[in-house]
């Protein structure tokens, strides 16, 4: 997987095009401590108040907080909503 991940990266380098546009990769815009958007997750692995893990393309993802709420989703986005904590990859 690492290999097939490089020769992308190298693809759209050579291409000049920026890592934010390919479909692939998770995109996680954070706004302030009250709500994150997650676009392009594979799906959810848990889902409690306090903790909330999705898949991706590049592994877990967790997300902490208090009192969170899964506001929105769908195949490929979700939007949440509550008192964050963090962010954290491959836990």
């Amino acid at each position: 997987m690492k290999r097939k991940h490089n020769r992308r990266k190298a693809v759209c380098d050579a291409l000049g095009i920026p890592p934010d546009l390919d479909p692939r990769l998770v995109q996680i815009t954070w706004v302030g401590r009250t709500a994150v958007w997650i676009e392009q997750h594979r799906g959810i692995l848990g889902f409690e108040p306090e903790e909330i893990r999705l898949q991706s393309e590049q592994g877990a993802i967790t997300i902490r907080g208090k009192s969170m709420q899964m506001t929105e989703l769908s195949e490929t986005r979700a939007y949440l909503e509550g008192d964050f904590d963090g962010i954290f990859f491959g836990e």
